[in-house]
């Protein structure tokens, strides 16, 4: 996919960096959008230079990952001007106030819709040449906001796209709304004509074949999953907390119960791990 995209971006005279490209990511739950650039391997390369993340499980996998970047725990108590200079900026806001699943949402006036009033602060601090913003396909009923918003910067044109992942050979529907902003005073294209590049270069990443889930999923060979399978194959020490406290009374009611419901089930059919799981 990459070879295409090159070749079709350089006979619209357009081309990749050749230095590393510094990039932050906020609510960056667990920095995919890292990992896939990281997978481009672009001719200069990455320098992740920040992310920001308020969920304690996601901290620690990020911590464990990217143990050169700042961190950050939350975007609201930062403060942007001390933020390291990048050339690209990645958000992906909270979905929960626009997502049409959301019984009686109320968009931007839900409490999680604030970070996006820091985002506004941090590309007026940093005014990064390039930033990407990802929603659910639901903020569409509110994209007049969106729009004035990253508008009122005035510093970025502004292309709104819809990507559904199974368009690109993936085995999920889940489209997307993407905002890419490209800073005026570098923009190769204005406008329509930049409009007209997007067009070009979007289609390239559709597939008609798609994807199994089994084709995304770690297969036995896999180290992961040989330590895995190491771990769950030593022997257990039974406690009053691996029983979750029980009485030894209320352990035998447990068991009796267990053996007059569940024991009748066959359970050979699950004694072999399953291929990719």
């Amino acid at each position: 996919m990459r070879a295409e995209f090159e070749s079709k971006a350089f006979s619209r005279g357009l081309q990749f960096p050749s230095q590393a490209l510094r990039v932050g990511t906020d609510c960056s739950g667990l920095d995919a959008p890292v990992f896939a650039l990281k997978a481009l391997a672009l001719p200069g390369g990455i320098r992740h230079m920040f992310s920001c993340e308020v969920c304690v499980r996601k901290q620690a996998f990020l911590r464990e990952n990217n143990t050169t970047v700042v961190f950050y725990p939350d975007m609201l108590k930062r403060n942007h001007s001390l933020l390291a200079d990048i050339d690209v900026y990645l958000y992906g806001f909270h979905c929960k106030p626009f997502s049409t699943l959301h019984t009686g949402s109320q968009g931007f006036r839900e409490q999680a819709a604030r970070p996006f009033v820091a985002v506004l602060a941090t590309l007026r601090q940093k005014l990064p040449p390039l930033a990407v913003l990802e929603n659910v396909w639901g903020i569409r009923r509110h994209l007049n906001r969106v729009h004035r918003a990253l508008h009122s910067l005035k510093w970025y044109e502004v292309i709104t796209v819809g990507i559904d992942p199974y368009e690109m050979g993936e085995p999920v529907r889940r489209r997307r709304c993407w905002f890419v902003l490209v800073r005026v005073d570098v923009a190769r294209a204005r406008a329509g004509d930049l409009d007209d590049h997007a067009r070009a270069l979007l289609p390239l990443g559709r597939r008609t074949e798609h994807a199994q889930p089994s084709e995304r999923l770690l297969t036995n060979d896999c180290t992961y999953i040989q330590e895995f399978l190491r771990r769950r194959a030593r022997p257990k020490q039974i406690t009053a907390a691996s029983r979750g406290g029980l009485r030894p009374a209320a352990s035998r009611g447990v068991r009796q119960l267990w053996r007059s419901q569940c024991a009748p089930h066959p359970r050979t059919k699950l004694s072999q791990i399953v291929q990719g799981l």
